[in-house]
């Protein structure tokens, strides 16, 4: 009994560091990969999650973490706008995105591969958005993947919680463009999901558990 109550002790330090250092943590969950043998999605090669979404509140804005799973990496494609990431489902103005080795882009002012100004990215079916980033120099296509993570910092009046996790018009309201570790294929997968339980829910549940095993412990040696 005292092992496994070391064990819980274990289990729970482990879950609250893992999310302690975020606001918010969310899943990719949604896949829209064209699979070629049926024309349609999903083509990721297995179910999701596929990566997370952190964000930690700053100085008047949000520190932005993706991360994806399946040594997936991040592309730029015409079907994601040429970004790695898209965020934002409404228009608030030039806003400041800061990350090293990244681009930062607003689709108001963004001058595209065609050397013309989108307005809102809606590339391939993840609806519509205002902002998203990219890595600086990374060539298009498949081939040009980047394993990431991508972080960066995103400032400015109307940078707020409900604001980045407002949805769209497709109900999305984070999307990446990638290309699977899975199924070697390029598309779009989203986070369309609510956010993974934050550190005070793992630590209710954690303290739970080790209290039911005291529990057992006190029940056993009354025996």
């Amino acid at each position: 009994m005292k092992r496994i109550v070391i064990l819980l002790s274990m289990v729970l330090v482990i879950l609250i560091a893992v999310s302690a250092s975020a606001d918010a943590i969310y899943n990719f969950t949604s896949d829209h990969i064209t699979n070629p043998a049926t024309g349609k999605p999903p083509g990721y090669g297995e179910a999701g999650p596929f990566g997370t979404v952190a964000l930690e509140a700053v100085a008047g804005g949000f520190t932005i973490t993706v991360n994806l799973d399946d040594n997936s990496k991040f592309v730029r494609t015409q079907a994601g706008d040429d970004m790695n990431f898209k965020f934002g489902t409404t228009g608030i103005g030039q806003l400041t995105i800061t990350g090293t080795g990244l681009t930062g882009a607003y689709a108001a002012t963004f001058v595209d591969r065609n050397g013309n100004i989108p307005g809102v990215f809606s590339g391939d079916g993840g609806g519509d958005f205002y902002y998203g980033v990219f890595f600086t120099g990374q060539g298009y296509g498949g081939g040009k993947g980047i394993l990431g993570p991508i972080e960066f910092t995103v400032t400015g009046a109307g940078v707020t919680l409900d604001w980045l996790t407002a949805e769209n018009n497709k109900g999305q309201f984070f999307v990446a463009d990638i290309i699977s570790g899975v199924s070697g294929l390029t598309g779009l997968v989203d986070v369309s999901s609510p956010p993974i339980p934050e550190p005070a829910t793992m630590f209710l549940l954690g303290s739970g558990l080790i209290g039911l095993a005291g529990y057992g412990r006190k029940k056993f040696f009354k025996k």
